[in-house]
């Protein structure tokens, strides 16, 4: 997990009888090759049945490191993220990492993605130069997700309002998806786990999106607005200062040289995580205010849809991505 107290410190530890152990295991805060900068994601990846599994996290340091713990929490500098193109004039030539997935067909293989908006196939074996760099996000991504069932099939969600879906062989996004009157950063998607074609979003202007790419690649099949639910907050009346009143007493006078700038705020509704839940039709979102939301979906075939076979799921999806050409 990541420290609450250093945010540039990997750290694990252990659950006791009576709850979580406060004091961690290992701790990445003496190792020479630790994260200097935030620690955006960490993730346990499955190396098969020699290896095991193996945490994995990235940094806005640039760095995607890989911890073994053997012998103490030792790392592997997995990549350096490098800014791509032209470079003149730019302070640090390393790229500020925010995301990674791995594929599901080969554990050395992953996608990680940079705060200029660019995402990059890389490999654990080679950290030289990336295997292939996707262009297409004007701004920083914050989330990539592999499909569950088809693995050259990625999403990614970005701060420029949109999701796009990817397929590893293309530089360029398959598809783009941005509803109409959504102009707020997505901060999360996630695949649900028994049908191929169907995704979450949430974004910073608190909306929850469920996509159908079977259904529709133009508009969410199930949209809905959090912030709906709530009442809205009282309105106090301004106390009257008869000072600052004209003579008449019914406009304030205006001081345009003491009078303090309104600083706009944060979206305090926010979405901001989201999860499908793997053994029933759930999802969970979490906020910006702290809270767990959990929806029972209904209405999209998830629970029906683990009947499907791995082959025609993968055929939908395909269909939904190529209507007109067999990858």
């Amino acid at each position: 997990r990541r420290s609450a107290m250093t945010p540039t410190t990997a750290a694990t530890g252990t659950t006791a009888s009576g709850g979580f152990s406060a004091t961690p295991v290992l701790d990445s805060s003496q190792a020479p090759g630790k994260h200097m900068d935030p620690v955006w994601q960490v993730k346990w990846v499955d190396k098969g049945a020699e290896r095991g599994e193996a945490l994995v996290s990235i940094s806005t340091d640039g760095r995607v490191v890989e911890w073994s713990m053997k012998k103490g929490l030792e790392e592997t500098t997995l990549m350096v993220l490098k800014r791509v193109g032209n470079t003149e004039g730019v302070i640090s030539r390393q790229a500020s990492g925010l995301c990674f997935d791995f594929t599901i067909d080969d554990p050395s293989i992953y996608l990680a993605a940079t705060e200029d908006g660019l995402l990059h196939r890389c490999s654990s074996s080679y950290n030289e130069q990336y295997l292939e760099t996707y262009s297409g996000h004007s701004g920083p991504v914050y989330k990539i997700k592999c499909n569950p069932f088809w693995a050259p099939a990625f999403l990614s969600c970005s701060a420029d309002w949109t999701v796009k879906l990817w397929h590893q062989q293309r530089q360029e996004a398959v598809l783009s998806f941005r509803s109409v009157d959504l102009a707020d950063v997505v901060y999360d998607v996630a695949w649900a786990p028994n049908k191929a074609t169907v995704f979450a979003s949430v974004a910073g202007d608190g909306r929850i999106e469920l996509w159908d790419l079977e259904a529709n690649t133009l508009d969410p099949v199930v949209r809905h607005d959090p912030t709906h639910d709530l009442d809205p907050p009282p309105v106090e009346p301004v106390p009257r200062d008869d000072d600052d009143h004209d003579h008449d007493g019914d406009l304030p006078r205006r001081n345009d040289d003491t009078q303090p700038a309104v600083e706009e705020t944060p979206n305090q509704h926010a979405s901001t995580a989201v999860l499908f839940a793997t053994s029933a039709p759930v999802l969970v979102v979490g906020d910006a205010l702290g809270s767990v939301t959990c929806y029972r979906i209904t209405g999209l075939g998830l629970s029906t849809n683990v009947h499907r076979t791995l082959d025609s799921q993968t055929a939908v999806l395909k269909a939904a991505m190529f209507p007109e050409a067999k990858v």
